[in-house]
């Protein structure tokens, strides 16, 4: 069954599948799903790129063999992609195809200025599009429907419009998330298979709370996360 992978050592079992999250608000519905297998292990990193670096690298050298895959997933803010592009919609699934640090760098009026790679590194992180085909099947043939595209990781969450506007356009990005690319990152060092499966609680607009969805979003992600898990071990 799902654990909290922060409890485990290294004489615990290894790791087949481990599944992160940012919060215990997204843990939560995980913790109380059907899956019924050791090999799968829940982990909360902590909100925000840095967090989630330090906790999961932290937590991946503890352990005797690393995962097999990670499973990022959560809740996401979907942005208004306009009328030529992919655009998801309130509790909708999205799938990534690419993660991006996507303010990382130098924030100007109406554009981002990014570093050069030599100096901060890569930014940029494409998904394994087999591994991807592969969970589209599975989710497809349980009758989920989900949107493919980049998602973007920011370290500040946009809560303007013009903000969301000028990164989606930047990266045609289909969601903002706070942990994504930093989880990438970690599993591109370690050569471990990574999956980020997030549910939509709320569209990137003038900041206005009174419309998000976060718990239904996090049990929504929690359901699927759960059916590919089955179908993966």
């Amino acid at each position: 069954m799902l654990i909290e992978a922060a409890k485990n050592t290294k004489d615990d079992l290894h790791t087949m599948i481990l599944v992160t999250v940012a919060t215990q608000i997204e843990a939560e519905p995980l913790l109380h799903l059907p899956v019924e297998n050791p090999a799968v292990q829940l982990f909360i990193t902590g909100v925000g790129p840095v967090e989630t670096a330090f906790r999961l690298t932290r937590y991946i050298e503890q352990l005797e063999a690393k995962p097999e895959m990670i499973i990022n997933t959560g809740v996401a803010g979907a942005y208004d992609c306009g009328m030529h592009n992919k655009k998801a919609g309130m509790l909708d699934l999205c799938l990534a195809s690419r993660e991006v640090f996507g303010d990382f760098g130098v924030q100007l009026e109406g554009e981002y200025l990014y570093f050069n790679p030599e100096m901060a590194g890569e930014i940029e992180f494409d998904i394994d599009k087999k591994l991807n085909g592969r969970c589209g099947e599975i989710l497809t043939s349980a009758g989920c429907t989900l949107t493919e595209g980049v998602f973007v990781t920011v370290n500040s969450a946009s809560g303007t419009s013009s903000r969301g506007k000028i990164l989606q356009q930047r990266w045609n990005g289909l969601c903002e998330n706070m942990e994504g690319a930093a989880a990438a990152r970690v599993c591109r060092y370690y050569d471990i298979s990574f999956i980020e499966l997030r549910a939509v609680s709320n569209m990137v607009e003038d900041r206005d709370v009174s419309g998000w969805k976060i718990k239904e979003a996090a049990q929504k992600a929690a359901s699927v996360v759960n059916i590919l898990c089955k179908a993966l071990i």
